[in-house]
């Protein structure tokens, strides 16, 4: 076999296994990278009907630093207060080829274990391949309970 037929079978054969996987997310309503876009934080009531997750500030997330990971998203508390502005919440999933991440508190910075890029607290790229910044997402309070959207 030659190589460049080769070569072009299998970019067609991933070309087809990838939009097997777009279609496959668009049937089930899935978005491959979920709340891709930026979202800004704000305080206020929030009905729930658009949260991803919430959680009890009488129990979750007591201490400055605390993290919980919860459906691939980090939930960090960076002040003290029960205000929206004193939470930052993360997509834990890189931008560049999808891994997960890590947070690393002693240095306050996200890192890919699969490819080295760096994030910053709020999500910004500190250090590539990935191409953009982790997506954030919108962190309201009602009364005791944190709300992600």
């Amino acid at each position: 076999m030659q190589r460049r037929v080769f070569i072009t079978g299998l970019g067609a054969s991933a070309a087809a296994i990838c939009a097997a996987c777009l279609a496959g997310c668009i049937k089930t309503g899935m978005d491959p990278l979920p709340n891709s876009g930026q979202h800004s934080q704000g305080q206020g009531s929030n009905t729930n009907n658009n949260a991803i997750f919430t959680l009890d500030l009488n129990a979750d997330l007591l201490n400055i630093w605390d993290m919980i990971q919860k459906n691939n998203i980090f939930v960090i508390r960076v002040a003290a207060g029960n205000l929206a502005s004193s939470f930052i919440a993360v997509s834990g999933i890189c931008t560049h080829q999808g891994c997960l991440v890590i947070f690393d508190s002693s240095v306050q910075e996200f890192y890919c274990p699969c490819h080295g890029s760096i994030f910053s607290l709020g999500g910004q790229v500190l250090q590539g391949p990935a191409p953009v910044g982790l997506p954030r997402y919108t962190v309201t309070i009602s009364q005791t309970t944190l709300v992600i959207t």
